[in-house]
């Protein structure tokens, strides 16, 4: 196989690989009730709000999550639900994303596989992409413990338009998330990511375990 086809490839695999595993990493926890409730609890978000949190923080996953088609409460003003509106055109647009993600992977992987040296290029793709990610998922959570306002700010400029997302610390958004809620939430799903990226190392590392194996057997 021509090297310019080798580098498309193995270009193609990390890119992939790598948001493949931010999508599951994202979709795996961003939704979970477990965590919502977990983290009203810790942070008595129910005795904060004139409104039940739990009832309407229900409505608000599944709107944002395109599980329904409009926010059925009346708790926020219209910045708020238009905000709310970006989030949900945002999270179509990643979950899109992710999947078009990993169907390049698959595609890579089945013609990786039948590379005359599908051994070498797994193995080195595979450490390859694990060390990325996790090399970013270190650099994030490190990010959220020690510089998590200037993250967040970052995070949303790249995805809102200026002015969309800030809001007063009495509003009724910001008390339902308040920021605790959001270090909380994006240390789980880097926590997740870690565990993908040293998956990915692991089985790099058993492929050139059975590489030298094969290698020996054959000398």
């Amino acid at each position: 196989m021509k090297r310019s086809v080798v580098w498309l490839l193995s270009l193609l695999f990390l890119v992939s690989s790598f948001f493949l595993l931010l999508g599951i990493s994202f979709f795996g926890n961003a939704f979970s009730q477990e965590h919502y409730d977990a983290a009203f609890s810790r942070y008595s978000v129910e005795s904060s709000t004139s409104f039940s949190a739990y009832s309407v923080n229900e409505a608000v996953v599944s709107y944002v999550s395109g599980s329904t088609d409009a926010l059925l409460v009346d708790v926020f003003t219209a910045n708020e639900l238009s905000h709310l509106g970006d989030v949900r055109v945002v999270i179509g647009g990643a979950r899109r994303f992710v999947m078009v993600n990993g169907m390049v992977f698959v595609l890579v992987l089945l013609l990786g596989i039948g590379m005359k040296e599908r051994v070498v290029f797994l193995r080195r793709l595979l450490l390859m992409s694990g060390g990325i990610s996790l090399l970013f998922a270190l650099f994030v959570i490190l990010s959220i413990l020690y510089w998590f306002d200037g993250l967040f700010t970052l995070f949303h400029g790249l995805f809102f338009l200026g002015g969309t997302w800030q809001f007063p610390a009495t509003s009724n958004l910001i008390l339902l998330y308040p920021e605790a809620f959001f270090v909380d939430l994006g240390t789980i799903i880097m926590k997740t990511f870690l565990l993908g990226a040293n998956f990915f190392i692991v089985l790099g590392g058993i492929v050139l375990v059975l590489e030298k194996k094969w290698s020996y057997k054959n000398f």
